[in-house]
């Protein structure tokens, strides 16, 4: 039995209701997908934002001790250097301390006639001459 036109109409009708729900459909399913992207990437986009701002502020923190390193190394170096100048001054003064004692051994060797008070007197400037240079060789 041949279809009519009627027949064809119906089914042609038919067939476009069904494309229509079908399109209908698909259009749902790809705003629904569309907006749960658009959710996600903006979540994303939150989250990175997040992560820049969080780096941001570690950087900062790294930054500060780094500074309060750089400080503190200051202030070492500082100290160092003032030990370093008294320790040399104190070298200075044992050294010349050293020659006016032995400069004065001299001077004593020299006189004529040494009494006990001399030889007393050079025993111990040479004592202190000793030790003097007992705490360079240390130092």
């Amino acid at each position: 039995m041949p279809l009519d036109k009627t027949d064809l109409k119906a089914i042609g009708r038919l067939i476009d209701k069904k494309l229509e729900s079908q399109t209908t459909a698909f259009d749902k399913k790809l705003d629904d997908q569309t907006l749960l992207f658009d959710k996600k990437l903006e979540g994303l986009a939150i989250m990175t934002a997040k992560g820049f701002e969080d780096m941001g502020k570690r950087f900062k923190r790294v930054d500060k001790r780094f500074e309060q390193v750089d400080k503190r190394f200051d202030t070492l170096e500082d100290r160092l250097d003032t030990f370093e100048y008294k320790t040399e001054r104190g070298f200075d003064r044992m050294q010349d301390e050293i020659v006016d004692i032995k400069t004065r051994l001299n001077n004593i060797e020299k006189r004529l006639g040494l009494s006990k008070d001399n030889i007393i007197e050079i025993q111990e400037l040479r004592k202190r001459v000793e030790v003097l240079e007992e705490k360079l060789r240390v130092a």
